[in-house]
């Protein structure tokens, strides 16, 4: 480790150490969590001494974080329902000294205390479903991973405020900027300034060392899971609270790696992230910034990046210049190997080996090719209502979309396609009423739905196909068993009329989505292939 390094780092420490010291109930405390045997009567007492912070325990003990029956009335109940440990915890987490928030400009303490109870939130969510035992432990530790910053926003003041507002704008590793601006992250100064206030060491130990990166894998000691979920937590909180809609590939690969997170687990926590967030700032008498639609800043990032791929493939398609079907489908293999790690990171399953050159015309024969054989659908219908849409889309300069969706499961024999086919076409129906974009067009062919969307751009198809798999997650079905649709997965074809030219032949549209739902029905995973037709 640099010498500069070490002394800058000490020196703040030191520093901040000797400005900023732990509330004489915290140090209490941590010199009770000391003693071999703990006494509930003690703890309580120790807590009692400090209304303010007595106050804010029984608040957040009361909010749904907890989910106890009946309201808790002082702390003695909180400890005979809660717990000890989680209570202990609660209180190391809020007992920050008030020094640190002294003289913060209001939009930086937004800043910090929206990334603080995001992570913090997101931490003991995941270390819930994954790792039981830490949940707690990882509250406490997402609490107190951005003291650091706090200490930073005092002791350098303006300099490290328009760092931090230039941080906002960037794609980067945060802690990497950090460190590269500095020598050192904030989360290794928590770390620091956690040990220079005694404070138990897993908690100094996992924020250093989810600080320090390093290729995902799953945990092994305590301290490793910790530092996970404060890594997966932390990913979670730069998406939905800052939006950086570009850290989703990481976020998900760190969550299969670590623990198995799959897409449909991470928007289910998302799903129920945002509340807690909202009643934990109220618990603290926090302002936050303006909310945002968690499910949907998650929905846009998946979104993003879907489109963003399948532009390179319409773009390697339109490179081909009308060649014949051999030689789209050789495109749309190149276009797959262009794709295959975003894909790899976005969904739960692993990304197939690479394809060599040398099989390039093999994997173009089955680049489009479904697992069940091409699709037999009676386009009539279709092309009726296309027909005559098209006249008034033209006469409008609206533009039209043909969705061409499928619900899938994991297991293809978990259950019956037309059961699956009706929960989609009621999921739809309920997703029209939720967002008000109702479809002109909506027809169940078999196990296929069919929507026609007007006005509206090829991002706004695609980004319906997602909700409805989003919707189709948490809607109750006596049809199909709850797991069933937790693991349902959109397989959809979208064909994007922006402007129709007077010739133009609807059939066109029909072929494009169905030649792209093809495509989809063969990718792992969710997937929605998308195409602008001219």
């Amino acid at each position: 480790m640099p010498a500069t390094y070490e002394s800058a780092l000490d020196q703040l420490v030191q520093r901040a150490g000797a400005l900023y010291t732990l509330p004489t109930v915290a140090l209490e405390v941590v010199e009770l969590l000391n003693e071999p045997h703990v006494n509930p009567r003690e703890i309580r007492e120790c807590i009692e001494r400090d209304p303010a912070l007595t106050a804010k325990v029984l608040k957040v003990v009361n909010s749904s974080l907890f989910g106890l029956s009946g309201e808790v009335a002082n702390v003695t109940q909180a400890i005979a329902l809660l717990g000890l440990n989680p209570l202990k915890l609660l209180v190391l987490g809020f007992s920050l000294p008030d020094e640190l928030f002294a003289s913060i400009a209001a939009d930086q303490l937004q800043l910090y205390w929206s990334g603080t109870l995001n992570r913090a939130l997101a931490a003991r969510a995941v270390a819930e479903r994954y790792w039981p035992r830490s949940a707690d432990d990882a509250l406490t530790a997402g609490l107190l991973q951005g003291v650091g910053r706090l200490v930073m926003l005092q002791q350098l003041g303006e300099p490290y405020v328009q760092f931090l507002t230039k941080l906002q704008g960037e794609t980067g590793d945060p802690l990497e900027l950090e460190r590269y601006a500095l020598g050192f992250d904030h989360c290794a100064l928590s770390a620091a300034l956690l040990r220079h206030w005694h404070l138990p060491e897993k908690l100094a130990g996992a924020i250093e060392r989810q600080s320090r990166g390093g290729e995902p894998r799953a945990p092994q000691t305590d301290e490793q899971v910790l530092a996970a979920a404060l890594r997966i937590a932390d990913l979670i909180a730069q998406l939905v609270g800052q939006r950086r809609l570009s850290v989703l590939p990481d976020l998900l690969a760190m969550g299969e790696k670590c623990c198995g997170m799959t897409r449909p687990h991470l928007t289910g926590l998302v799903g129920k992230l945002q509340p807690q967030v909202e009643q934990f700032a109220a618990a603290l008498t926090v302002e936050l910034e303006v909310p945002r639609n968690y499910s949907q800043v998650l929905m846009d990032a998946h979104v993003q990046l879907t489109v963003a791929a399948e532009q390179a493939t319409s773009s390697l398609l339109a490179a081909g210049g009308g060649g014949d079907e051999a030689e789209c489908d050789l495109l749309l293999a190149e276009a797959r190997d262009l794709s295959a790690a975003m894909r790899s990171y976005l969904y739960q399953r692993p990304m197939a080996a690479a394809v060599g050159p040398a099989r390039r015309a093999d994997v173009a024969r089955d680049a489009v090719r479904p697992p069940r054989g091409r699709l037999k659908i009676d386009e009539r219908p279709v092309l009726e209502v296309l027909t005559k849409l098209l006249p008034k889309c033209r006469a409008d300069r609206a533009s039209l979309s043909l969705v061409l969706l499928m619900l899938e499961p994991h297991d293809l024999t978990a259950c019956e396609p037309p059961l699956v086919a009706a929960h989609a076409a009621c999921v739809a129906k309920a997703l029209a009423q939720q967002t008000g974009c109702a479809p002109q067009s909506m027809q169940r062919i078999d196990e296929l739905l069919a929507v026609v969307l007007v006005a509206g751009d090829r991002y706004d198809a695609v980004q319906w196909a997602y909700n409805l798999e989003r919707l189709s997650h948490q809607s109750s079905n006596p049809e199909l068993p709850a797991d069933v649709c937790e693991q349902l997965e959109v397989k959809a074809g979208v064909a994007h009329l922006a402007a129709a030219p007077k010739t133009f032949e609807v059939v066109r549209l029909w072929e494009n989505a169905k030649r792209c739902l093809e495509a989809a029905r063969s990718a792992s995973g969710a997937a929605v292939k998308s195409i602008e037709v001219y």
